[in-house]
């Protein structure tokens, strides 16, 4: 793992991302390689599709208990040949007007938005999903 989830800053609910009751913290790991797979966090989910990755690679997704959803894969920086799928599910938040779609944003460590993701809203199951090219923090923005 590439970050030290100790020293990480407490995040504050930055101006458009989704505000939801904080749920529990959860860890996963997941040995992925060639053939692709998934990394299960809870009711969130990564799909990394065969073809992505070059070698086998132990990946993490830390889910933190937050107002905002909010996933940290690493390594930090991992690179796919072809994108892997982000599923976030805001299931547990308030609802939105229906012309806010909620969308999946690349942020720093505090929370910054760095670059909104192309990202489709299922607001039937509640969840919004975005193509990675690689890992860092994404939350879910609207």
């Amino acid at each position: 793992i590439l970050f030290d989830e100790s020293e990480a800053p407490d995040s504050t609910l930055g101006e458009g991302f989704l505000a939801c009751e904080p749920q529990s913290r959860i860890k996963a790991h997941e040995t992925i390689g060639p053939e692709g797979g998934v990394l299960e966090m809870g009711p969130h989910r990564l799909v990394v599709p065969p073809g992505a990755l070059d070698d086998t690679v132990d990946i993490t997704g830390v889910v933190l208990s937050d107002s905002v959803i909010s996933v940290r894969l690493a390594p930090r920086g991992l690179r796919f040949a072809i994108p892997a799928r982000l599923t976030l599910s805001y299931a547990h938040c308030p609802p939105l007007p229906s012309f806010l779609a909620r969308h999946i944003v690349y942020t720093s460590e505090t929370l910054d938005p760095l670059q909104d993701l192309p990202s489709a809203d299922d607001s039937f199951d509640s969840q919004v999903s975005a193509d990675l090219d690689h890992f860092s923090r994404y939350a879910v923005a609207w």
